[in-house]
């Protein structure tokens, strides 16, 4: 009797070990060619064809575009490559949508209208779930949108960190530049706590193609975060704002 038990609890291991999940496979992407960055043009239609994919049943996909400005996503670039700062335009274009999706195979597509407003790089994170919950690893792609509807900003001071302590003088050198020609430019500091702008500077292109500027300006004395910001607008009337933060101390 006592084998017959044994027996029994052996056969019953075995029954629930072969029973037991197959899913050892996390859900995710499953496109034969990676799509870890894209470059697109402002003003334009995208159509993104994604092939997901899972080893027992999916169960949704979300997709979370967002601008990359003022955040990262641990993106590996090229060892000892320097990143140019970019000057972003429109980073409050967003778009979130999650689906629900069935089978072990399935092409989703997405469809994603470029603004003519935005300029910058923009990151697509796409989550994939199995009707477990289980999920990978987001998959983050990189969309680097060009635009040459809007006038265009560039700078030639650095000013990918700004530290600058309160009642200095820094010098802000650039150009402001549209093949329509610019109407107007102007460049404004203006403080977070309140949205105070406590400077400003017109720089009057005159409807030129391209204006450059060298501006002298004396960093607020009031310690806090503040925005460097630039604002231009062609002759057709096609208008963009753009800028970067400073961090102001005072000993």
């Amino acid at each position: 009797m006592k084998n017959l038990i044994n027996l029994f609890a052996v056969a019953t291991v075995a029954t629930l070990y072969s029973c037991g999940t197959t899913d050892v496979v996390l859900p995710g992407i499953c496109n034969e060619e990676e799509m870890h960055e894209l470059e697109r043009d402002a003003g334009t239609t995208d159509t993104l064809i994604f092939s997901l994919c899972d080893d027992v049943e999916l169960s949704e996909v979300r997709y979370d575009l967002h601008s990359a400005e003022g955040h990262s996503h641990d993106h590996e670039g090229e060892e000892g490559e320097e990143e140019e700062h970019i000057l972003y335009s429109g980073s409050g274009w967003a778009e979130l949508e999650t689906r629900m999706i069935e089978g072990v195979n399935v092409e989703d597509t997405l469809i994603l209208s470029y603004p003519d407003s935005v300029r910058g790089i923009w990151d697509l994170v796409v989550s994939v779930v199995d009707e477990a919950g289980n999920t990978a690893e987001d998959e983050v792609i990189l969309i680097h949108i060009e635009n040459d509807i809007i006038p265009l900003f560039t700078l030639e001071t650095d000013v990918d960190e700004v530290h600058w302590h309160g009642g200095d003088v820094h010098t802000i050198d650039g150009a402001v530049m549209d093949s329509n020609g610019v109407s107007s430019a102007e460049l404004h500091i203006v403080r977070e706590s309140d949205e105070s702008v406590v400077w400003s500077y017109d720089i009057m292109p005159n409807g030129a193609d391209s204006t450059g500027f060298s501006v002298d300006i004396t960093v607020p004395s009031e310690e806090g975060e503040y925005h460097f910001e630039m604002e231009a607008e062609d002759a057709v009337g096609n208008s963009m704002h753009t800028g970067f933060h400073m961090d102001v101390h005072v000993d």
